[in-house]
């Protein structure tokens, strides 16, 4: 596949696993793409059919990936780890890309330049007929954390982001074995827009019967999973009793330490804002004050407390609620995106509360 120098490189990934059948439909529709700067990466999940024979049937047109069976998430993650493109496009492998689909999604990235994130609209097969989404299932564009809530409306073969934001978000769950785009979507859309682009550029083919969502048994437990990991307490009607029950824990998780006495006021400057720790409050430059959530004032707390230190996860969690961890919870992580975007002068490069890889976040007084 020749590769242009005048737009952007974008990485596809394709993952699979038993697929002999569907995969080089896939691999076909992505090499019949009218933009051609991209490199294609198949990950073979470990396989056990006929699918590295038909993969190397394409040549040199590709990179093929063998791993052991690990998942439909390690197998993005380990594409995305092998590429090196600045934008990233996955493509489940039963399903298939119109040939338009990049060059229309690079084109409004291009337009755009502060977006992080585009998908498209679909076609939905199933046993081999068309059919008509509901109306539950319609795209939206914008900030979609709470249209995601009800159902995983972001499809993982529509979606392209840039590198930048991928690597802000860790990648998939690797410790969920479905659902795994649900809990990066919410992470995703709690950081940053999503821009849709109306047209039906992928066809998705499902009623199959080694479809993940036929072979994983109970998939809303996992769906629930990515709820307790920092959904908010909004529950649509209808709703799942054990929906229900993970909203009460993560309400219950951000008042559990409201019993507390209160510290000696203290004010600390984090960023745009000044965090009363006396009085529980954040206000901006203006002393205006800014809303936040329990959870919020205690994360923000526990940060100011130990500035210039390091802290995970567990640490945040056990200094600001005085509980366990759970190694599901990543509600810090979503809370942490949500303070950036109230305290940082520039949410996407933050200079106050940190990333420190493989070691948790980092609160700077000056910045830096």
């Amino acid at each position: 596949m020749q590769l242009s120098t005048s737009q952007p490189l974008v990485s596809v990934i394709i993952p699979t696993f038993d697929r002999a059948t569907w995969v080089g439909e896939a691999i076909a529709s992505v090499l019949a793409q009218t933009y051609t700067h991209l490199e294609l990466i198949i990950v073979d999940d470990g396989s056990h059919d006929a699918t590295p024979e038909v993969v190397q049937e394409f040549g040199p047109a590709l990179t093929y990936i063998r791993q052991a069976h690990a998942g439909v998430s390690a197998a993005r993650n380990h594409g995305v780890a092998a590429s090196r493109g600045a934008l990233v496009a996955f493509l489940d492998s039963d399903d298939l890309w119109l040939p338009r689909k990049i060059a229309a999604q690079v084109a409004l990235l291009q337009r755009q330049p502060q977006a992080q994130a585009c998908y498209t609209d679909e076609i939905w097969i199933r046993h081999g007929v068309r059919v008509n989404p509901r109306q539950i299932h319609q795209k939206h564009s914008g900030w979609l954390f709470e249209a995601s809530l009800p159902r995983c409306i972001i499809s993982p073969s529509s979606i392209m982001l840039r590198r930048t934001l991928w690597d802000q978000l860790g990648g998939f769950d690797e410790s969920l074995p479905a659902c795994e785009d649900y809990d990066l979507w919410l992470r995703l859309t709690l950081c940053t827009p999503v821009l849709l682009l109306p047209e039906r550029f992928i066809v998705k083919r499902g009623g199959h019967a080694d479809q993940l969502s036929r072979c994983v048994p109970v998939l809303d437990q996992y769906r629930i999973v990515g709820l307790e990991m920092g959904a908010d307490d909004y529950i649509p009607k209808p709703f799942d009793p054990r929906e229900l029950l993970a909203r009460v824990k993560s309400v219950l998780r951000r008042t559990s330490s409201a019993g507390r006495a209160d510290l000696d006021a203290t004010r600390v400057r984090i960023g745009r804002c000044v965090l009363d720790l006396a009085a529980h409050r954040l206000a901006d430059e203006n002393g205006r004050e800014v809303s936040m959530s329990p959870l919020e004032f205690d994360l923000l707390k526990a940060l100011a407390e130990h500035p210039n230190q390091p802290l995970s996860r567990e640490r945040i969690l056990n200094l600001s609620q005085q509980r366990d961890w759970d190694p599901f919870d990543r509600s810090v992580d979503l809370r942490i995106m949500r303070l950036r975007r109230k305290v940082e002068p520039d949410p996407e490069h933050p200079q106050y509360i940190k990333t420190i890889r493989n070691e948790g976040y980092l609160f700077v007084p000056g910045g830096g």
